[in-house]
Parts: C-alpha cells; sequence; structure tokens
C-alpha cells in the first residue's frame, strides 16, 4: 500500500504542487517580485534533482512506464522557464497583478491563448466557420470528424512503420548518429524516415488537442481558446515558417522567454541588434534539443541526438536569416511565384536529410521497443489488411477534405 510519505515523494505529485503554488504567485505577486524569483530558484533545483542521474539513469532497459518517466523529467524544465516568462512580461515590468484566468492560462496553457503572453504563429480559424469566434456545435462536429479520420490515418502510418522498425539495427550510443557517419543511403533513408516520425507526430498531438477542446467546448469553455494547432505544411517553404508558423507552438512562449531574459534582461542587448537575434535564436534551439535530451534520458534511450538535430536546425535558420538579410542589404529582386517556394522546399528538404540521421534513430527505437504500450495503434489497419485501410483511410480523407474544408 502506497503511504502518503510515498504519495509526497512522487516527482509527479511534487511537480502538481508546484504548478498550483506557481499559478497562486503569479496571482498574489506583483510582477518581478521577490517571491516568484525564489521560486523559480526552488523549480530550477527541484529539475536538477529530477534529472539527477540517480533518478533518470538508474537503468538502460526500456519499460512500459515510458510515459510516466517522460513526464516525470519532462515537466519541470517547461515549468521553469513559463515561471520565468512571467518575470518578464511583454508589456513591461509595471503591469498589473495578474488575474486567476490569465494566470491559469500562462502555467497551463503552453500558447497562453487570449493573454498577452500570447504566441505568434497560432493560425487563424479555417474559412469552413462562418462566424468568429467558431459557433459551438460547428466548432464539435468538426474537430470530432476530423479527430476520427485522423485516429485511422495514425493507425495505418504507424503500423506499418512500427514493423519497420522492428527489424531495424540501432546505434550504442549517440557517436555513432551523424551524417559525416552513414554512407549516402541511408541518409536518404533517415531523411524519409524523419518525414514519417514528423507526421506520426504530428497527428498524434493533434488528436489530442482536438479531442481536449471538443471536451472543454462542451464544458462551456470558450472556442475562441481553441485555434488551430498547426499550419499549413504548404507554408514550409522556409525553416522560420517551418518552425514559427507550421509546428506547433507549444514550447514557444518558455523557450523564447527564457531566451530574451538572457539576452535583453541579462546581457542587455537592444531587440533589434544582430547579436540579440542571434543569441537568441540560438538559445530557443539549445533549450529545445535540451528537454528532448532529458526527455529521452527520462525514457531510458540508450541514445539521443536530440542536441546535434536542434542545434544544427538552429544553425540553418541562421543562415536562412543572415542569407535573407544580406539579399536585402545589397537590394537585390526577390524570387516570386511557384519557383520561390519550389527552392524553398527544396531547401527545407536539404536541411533536413542532413541532420535527420541524427534525431530518427531515437525516434525508430521508440515506436520498435514501445510496440507493447501502443497495441491499440495499428488494430484496425491489422484486422482488414493494408490495401482495405488505404483506401478506406484515402477515401475518407477526400470526403473530410471536402466537407469540412481541412488544409494540411
Amino acid at each position: 500500500m502506497t503511504t502518503a510519505h510515498q504519495t509526497l515523494q512522487d516527482p509527479l505529485v511534487v511537480n502538481g504542487i508546484q504548478q498550483l503554488f506557481t499559478w497562486i504567485l503569479l496571482v498574489a505577486t506583483p510582477n518581478r517580485s521577490w517571491l516568484r524569483f525564489v521560486n523559480v530558484s526552488a523549480l530550477t533545483a527541484w529539475m536538477f534533482w529530477v534529472y539527477s542521474s540517480e533518478n533518470l539513469l538508474s537503468g538502460t532497459e526500456y519499460n512500459e512506464n515510458v510515459l510516466y518517466r517522460t513526464l516525470q523529467g519532462c515537466v519541470p524544465l517547461p515549468l521553469v522557464m513559463r515561471t520565468a516568462a512571467a518575470l518578464f512580461p511583454p508589456k513591461g515590468p509595471g503591469s498589473r497583478f495578474l488575474d486567476m484566468a490569465t494566470a491559469a492560462r500562462l502555467t497551463i496553457d503552453p500558447r497562453a491563448v487570449n493573454t498577452p503572453w500570447q504566441v505568434r504563429g497560432i493560425p487563424s480559424f479555417p474559412s469552413y466557420y462562418k462566424s468568429r469566434p467558431p459557433a459551438r456545435v460547428p466548432f464539435m462536429l468538426r474537430q470530432t470528424v476530423i479527430t476520427i479520420w485522423q485516429c485511422l490515418c495514425l493507425d495505418l502510418v504507424f503500423s506499418q512503420f512500427r514493423a519497420w522498425t522492428s527489424q531495424r539495427a540501432f546505434p550504442a550510443s549517440a557517436r555513432e548518429l551523424g551524417p559525416w557517419d552513414l554512407p549516402p543511403g541511408p541518409w536518404a533513408t533517415s531523411g524519409a524516415s524523419m518525414l514519417v516520425i514528423a507526421l506520426i507526430g504530428r497527428l498524434g498531438f493533434d488528436i489530442s488537442y482536438r479531442l481536449v477542446s471538443v471536451v472543454y467546448a462542451g464544458m462551456g469553455v470558450p472556442t475562441e481558446d481553441f485555434p488551430p494547432l498547426f499550419g499549413s505544411i504548404w507554408d514550409a517553404y522556409s525553416l522560420r515558417n517551418l518552425w514559427g508558423n507550421c509546428w506547433h507552438q507549444f514550447m514557444r512562449l518558455p523557450f523564447t522567454a527564457t531566451s530574451n531574459a538572457i539576452t535583453r534582461h541579462a546581457l542587455r542587448l537592444p531587440r533589434s541588434s544582430v547579436l540579440g537575434r542571434y543569441l537568441t535564436i540560438a538559445i530557443v534551439f539549445f533549450l529545445s534539443g535540451l528537454m528532448h535530451f532529458l526527455g529521452a534520458q527520462a525514457a531510458n534511450i540508450p541514445f539521443s541526438g536530440a542536441m546535434h538535430f536542434f542545434g544544427l536546425s538552429g544553425l540553418g535558420l541562421l543562415i536562412e536569416i543572415t542569407i535573407q538579410g544580406l539579399w536585402d542589404y545589397f537590394a537585390l529582386p526577390r524570387p516570386q511565384g511557384i519557383w520561390c517556394k519550389a527552392i524553398g522546399f527544396i531547401w527545407v528538404g536539404l536541411c533536413f536529410s542532413l541532420v535527420a540521421p541524427w534525431y530518427s534513430p531515437e525516434w525508430e527505437y521508440l515506436f520498435s521497443v514501445g510496440a507493447k504500450s501502443a497495441w491499440f495503434l495499428g488494430a484496425f489497419t491489422g484486422k482488414v489488411g493494408v490495401p482495405v485501410a488505404g483506401v478506406v483511410v484515402a477515401l475518407s480523407g477526400i470526403i473530410v477534405h471536402k466537407i469540412f474544408e481541412t488544409i494540411w
């Protein structure tokens, strides 16, 4: 029997208490309050304790509690950074005390929708909705139907990808990863694998988000609080668009708030300075790599290329920004039309083909050894067969697209 003392030692229980305590401080104390600084310090100390080797690296064998262990490792870092974001509000240190709704959104909603902290890059509601914000019934109906189709699509894609990864040989350490350690063949394989992983990740995130939005809308929460999670994939013709508009913006607030606190408040670099801008981007991608790396450690994955993947992705973005800046500096004519986007997609594809070998084996390994934890994925495809499942997904996808005006 679990005792009260053991329960209080549970990292997730402690994280929940800290989340509640942070929320209370946001409501009861002004911005830049010393109590908030103490809270950030305590959260940081707790994070280092959770990520210590004795808590995360006690074994290298995968176990079916991977979700619990990953949450145990990943909750503290975003909470630390999100709390730090409250110390440096967008309207300056003189803004008022936060109301309960705003404080709750800041600590719970990663994108802080409809608050002064709302992140950039949130997609607008599709034209399907005749009113802004969407009426409750049409919103819930559309979200539900799209979720059902996404579940069928995820079932098909994941079943085939899992079957492929179960036969793969994986590296023993991160040292064996990287483009220069692989012949050209695996480059293409890793690049294609990363596209499938991104598709699976997008489907998984979007399904969860839509289900939550339906539940909350049914409870009376305004639909305007649930704008789309992902932008259109057809806008991913630049790395800036890919990370800033097309992909979800769940971690944009804590990452950018922390990087801005370092560059603008600690180093006092002007907002418009080239050094400040470049350093902000570098810190954001470093933090993203750190969070994903620690998540891999929490899941007992014996290797992780997250730091390399996100670090090199950030470098690619800096190269893109530099080229665009030089292009504008010399007043060169900007290419227009379909050829501009075609070149952009080639650039994005080239970048990912180079950095994918660092990261795709980690997710292939996770899908391979974690198959038992996701037994329900692939059940429909396994029952009716791949050809039938493919036809069902394709036809239903066309119908859903025509009726509900979905855009990828």
